[in-house]
Parts: C-alpha cells; sequence; structure tokens
C-alpha cells in the first residue's frame, strides 16, 4: 500500500474517533446549558454554570443527551458513508447466529467478572451511581441497550474497523481487530469498563470481520448491556459485588461458576465459527 494511502486512511480513523467524542461533548454540554437555563431562569448564567458542570448533569438530562448524541452519530456517520449499511447480510436470515449469540452473551457474565476480580478492576464509585441511576428508569434502557450499541456498532466496528481492515492485509485482520478494540476500550475512560470493553471489542470485531457486517455485533452489545440493566433492576445491592462476594467467598465455587460459563461460551463460539460467513456477492 502507497504511503500516502495509509497516512490518509489513519487520518479517517483519527477523524471518526474525534467525530464521535465531539458529538458526545457538544450535546452534553447543551443538555447542561438547557438544563441550567431551566433552573436559573437566566441565560447569561446558564451558559456559565451548564458549562462548567457538564459532567455533573442530572439524569434525565444525561439519558435525553445520550439518546440525541446516539442518533446523531448513527445518522451522520451513516449519511457520509463513512459506515456502509447494506441488507445484503440480513438477507441471509442468520438466525442460527442471533441465537448463538445471544447465547453466548449470557456465557459470558461470569468469566468477565472473574476477569476484572483477577485483575483487581473496579468501577470508580461514581460511576457505579451513575449506571445504577440510568437503569432505574425505563428510559435508561432505550439508550444503554437499544441505541448506545447501534451507535457504536456504527462507530466502532462499520467504521474504524472496517477502514483497519483496509490499512492491514488479511493475514492481519487481528492486528486491526485488537486496535480497534484497544480503542473501543479506551473511550470508556475507566480500566474496569474498559478491559471489559477491550474483551467485548475483540469478539465484535471478529463477527464484522468474518460478516461484513455490525448486525451480529449490535445483537451481541444489545445482549450484553440489556443482562447487565436487568441485573441491576433486578438487584441493585449486587451491582458492585465481585463474584467472590456472590459466590460468599468460596473459591472453588467461583472456578466452578467460571468453568461451566465456559461450557456455554466455547460452544457459542464454535457454532458462531461455523455460521457466520459473508454473503455471496450477486452478479
Amino acid at each position: 500500500m502507497k504511503r500516502k494511502s495509509l497516512l490518509r486512511m489513519s487520518g479517517e480513523v483519527i477523524w471518526y474517533m474525534v467525530v464521535f467524542l465531539l458529538i458526545q461533548v457538544i450535546v452534553q454540554g447543551i443538555a447542561s446549558v438547557v438544563e441550567a437555563y431551566l433552573a436559573e431562569g437566566d441565560l447569561k448564567s446558564a451558559f456559565a454554570n451548564g458549562l462548567a458542570n457538564a459532567d455533573n448533569i442530572g439524569i434525565t438530562a444525561l439519558i435525553i443527551s445520550n439518546v440525541v448524541s446516539s442518533l446523531l452519530t448513527i445518522i451522520i456517520f451513516l449519511k457520509a458513508k463513512w459506515t456502509l449499511w447494506a441488507r445484503d447480510y440480513l438477507a441471509t436470515r442468520p438466525w442460527g447466529v442471533v441465537f448463538w449469540v445471544i447465547i453466548l452473551s449470557f456465557g459470558l457474565i461470569i468469566p468477565t467478572m472473574w476477569l476484572q476480580e483477577e485483575l483487581h478492576l473496579e468501577m470508580p464509585k461514581e460511576m457505579e451511581e451513575l449506571f445504577t441511576s440510568v437503569c432505574s428508569t425505563p428510559y435508561g434502557y432505550f439508550t444503554l441497550a437499544v441505541l448506545a450499541p447501534w451507535a457504536e456498532e456504527v462507530v466502532f466496528r462499520g467504521a474504524i474497523l472496517r477502514k483497519l481492515l483496509e490499512i492491514f492485509s488479511h493475514q492481519m485482520h487481528w492486528v486491526a481487530i485488537v486496535i480497534s478494540a484497544i480503542i473501543f476500550g479506551a473511550v470508556h475512560m475507566n480500566m474496569a469498563q474498559g478491559v471489559n470493553a477491550f474483551v467485548l471489542g475483540l469478539l465484535l470485531g471478529w463477527m464484522f470481520y468474518r460478516t461484513g457486517s455490525i448486525f451480529p455485533g449490535i445483537v451481541l452489545h444489545w445482549a450484553n448491556n440489556t443482562i447487565a440493566y436487568i441485573l441491576v433492576r433486578l438487584r441493585p445491592d449486587l451491582s458492585n459485588a465481585s463474584l467472590t462476594d456472590i459466590c460468599g467467598g468460596d473459591e472453588n465455587k467461583v472456578l466452578l461458576y467460571v468453568g461451566f460459563s465456559m461450557l456455554i461460551v466455547i460452544p457459542a463460539i464454535f457454532q458462531l465459527f461455523i455460521r457466520m460467513k459473508k454473503p455471496q456477492k450477486r452478479n
């Protein structure tokens, strides 16, 4: 590949990331100003106080800003054709893939908890409280499990990974997948979520490479976030509990749970390896 082409495509990857972050920052800033204006009634002070406290907006304003930023992200990336959307993969009716993707998402719950615990990673307290608060409302589900997965797959697999796969050769596709997973983990801004996002990003990247579609990734992302949302809704007291705590401090039970989960994960990945194929191009 020519050096100019390589630099251009590398610049496009950076541009996609910058646009994604800018959309979030700008929309959240506007939401903060509007929230401050509704509380104070003075536009000048609302701008000053709102922008200064953009990271501490209320739950309602945060959910609205996340919905708006996700929708804008999807629209911009699809309209600009940074992410290519085609119905070819859906036309293959990949319902077996959907089934095993959902099974895989259930199997990943305990192993990812165990990995975070083994690496001594804890989500920042303010992030835990924020996540629990968002999950306390049905509107939180719409942004966390419906729009966010779609928007993030459009950006990180549909645009960033697609471009990285053009940069690296077919034999080096895992390099592109790993780089995209690192970027996906880093954007979460904390190690606990970042490690989980990195592992998830590897699977999501593999699915995109195998199928050429973001659809399987959206399903996995949706299922993963839906499970997290439901668990917090049903047992908010366990939102910050470790796997060892859940197992009553019994290390043998922890390993048993992890081993049982792998009996779900491994067959699911095997089935997906068999079933996930790129659709044949029509003549």
